[in-house]
């Protein structure tokens, strides 16, 4: 999946950072300052706040050189602690996606966790990583790292986690890199949750998407996994070349996880108004592809989430989602953002 460059290939980068507004760190504590910063490059400027480690901003210019922001965000701070923040942007833990019942399962010990959608678990629970006020821990002239340190039994996970999601920009392309290590064995799988929306404004009607996974995870009423993967040919989910999304849109949207033979999630999105085109490359064997039927404005955005497949503590053909002491969790996902041949 290639794309034209949207700006020149290199140029001096620079990161500045401002007070966004101050909101309390976990329900019940006292407020706290909330830094943002703002990484610009020649081709992109991206903005990222230490709440949820949260990527609020992308602007990135269309085939006439205007820049906007590809990317769902609210009006203020305060928008992202209410009940109605619909995760933008943030950074997704201890678990991204839904746990059964909110149970987990380690060697001869089970855990209840916290659940926040029905009786499952979302996200990692009620309050999540995307709810935290992160520490920043080091800057530099075109990147940014932000820390959280999660408790042992946080929302009911075993085991303290130390996490660091670092995101840097080079030219057109935004890197994020997700490193995490316990002190006890625990599961763990992150992601971000941006809403993507190439057109800056409008639906995503009148997008076009190509993800080439070979199988999709089959889902219940609840959207919890039944355990079976169903092949994408001649489904509604077979993004093996690039697809309209208005037929999706016009039948509800989706919100199931693409699977990927290779073990490496990738898709490509692009708007062809504006000629600007995404493409998503990722470590990871899944990509949770949700088209933004829920939200208050449905259809607005979607998520492209490179991420484990959802529930895999309790199906063991999914893989493996444990963390044990001396191991590292490692993510990468890139975004490289382009113009469509003319």
């Amino acid at each position: 999946m290639t794309a034209s460059a949207a700006g020149p290939p290199s140029s001096p980068s620079r990161v500045e950072r401002r007070i966004v507004g101050t909101c309390a760190d976990d329900p019940g504590r006292s407020r706290v300052s909330v830094s943002g910063y703002v990484l610009t490059s020649a081709g992109l400027e991206v903005e990222v706040w230490e709440h949820g480690a949260r990527l609020v901003g992308v602007f990135a210019p269309d085939r006439d050189g205007k820049r906007a922001n590809v990317v769902l965000r609210h009006p203020t701070l305060d928008d992202y602690t209410g009940h109605d923040h619909a995760y933008f942007g943030a950074t997704i833990g201890r678990y991204a996606n839904r746990i059964a019942n909110g149970r987990l399962q380690l060697g001869d010990r089970q855990f209840q966790l916290s659940v926040n959608e029905g009786r499952h678990q979302l996200h990692g629970g009620p309050v999540g990583f995307d709810q935290h006020v992160w520490e920043t821990v080091a800057v530099s002239n075109d990147s940014v790292t932000f820390r959280h340190v999660s408790s042992d039994g946080d929302q009911g996970f075993p085991g303290e986690v130390s996490v660091e999601v670092t995101y840097a920009l080079a030219g057109t392309q935004l890197s994020i890199d997700t490193v995490a290590v316990t002190d006890a064995d625990t599961v763990f799988g992150s992601t971000n949750h941006a809403y993507w929306n190439l057109a800056g404004g409008g639906t995503i009607a009148d997008h076009n998407l190509s993800a080439p996974a070979s199988r999709f995870v089959e889902i219940d009423d609840d959207l919890i996994p039944t355990g079976r993967l169903g092949d994408v040919e001649g489904s509604r989910f077979d993004f093996s070349t690039s697809e309209p999304l208005a037929p999706l849109v016009a039948s509800g949207g989706i919100d199931h996880c693409l699977v990927y033979a290779d073990g490496a999630a990738r898709a490509q999105l692009s708007h062809p108004e504006s000629g600007r085109i995404m493409t998503i490359d990722s470590d990871q064997p899944g990509m949770q592809v949700y088209t933004g039927q829920y939200l208050p404005d449905p259809f607005s955005g979607m998520c492209l989430e490179p991420q484990q497949l959802p529930d895999t503590p309790n199906h063991p053909a999914f893989g493996s989602s444990l963390l044990r002491p001396g191991e590292t969790y490692r993510h990468r996902a890139t975004y490289t953002f382009g113009l469509m041949p003319s």
